[in-house]
């Protein structure tokens, strides 16, 4: 049983470097967090000072309603390592080391401004959720959002309205 299961993790090795080695390493790692309960008068210099001590930020973005007011969000992206040069082809991939950096500098920031008084409002932080399929996500929040209508149901089927 387990020369089985060796063979199939060496051969799924071996399946592995061949394709990182057909793909270019590249030099930066970039992961976000997501920074909730913002102050109505926050401008993206604000966030950037207060959050730009623990590392690289690549960018800030709070978004804005059509009538140029802010929602009460928005994400700090970090960086470690440089960008690739413009025009640079094919699929880029972090390394072990730019991935474990990114990911201790976002428990970092986390941990440390989550709950913190900023402008006087107590800001919530966490890491945000990355999705290679959207759309799944948008069917997912539907049928949680009709999961909860159901909430207001009794044992017996009649609703509390």
């Amino acid at each position: 049983m387990f020369s089985a299961l060796r063979t199939s993790v060496s051969a799924a090795s071996r399946f592995n470097l061949k394709a990182l080695s057909s793909q270019q390493a590249r030099d930066f790692c970039i992961k976000a967090v997501y920074v909730g309960n913002l102050p109505w008068s926050t401008q993206d210099t604000d966030v950037q000072k207060a959050f730009s001590m623990f590392g690289t930020i690549d960018s800030v973005h709070i978004p804005r309603f059509e009538d140029g007011r802010m929602k009460g969000y928005g994400f700090v992206r970090y960086i470690v390592g440089e960008r690739p040069a413009e025009g640079t082809e094919g699929p880029l991939i972090p390394t072990v080391e730019e991935i474990d950096a990114c990911t201790n500098i976002i428990n970092n920031v986390v941990e440390k401004m989550n709950g913190v008084d900023f402008m006087g409002r107590t800001l919530r932080v966490s890491q945000t959720k990355s999705s290679a399929n959207p759309q799944r996500n948008n069917e997912a929040r539907d049928q949680q959002s009709f999961s909860s209508n159901n909430s207001y149901r009794r044992d017996n089927g009649s609703s509390d309205f």
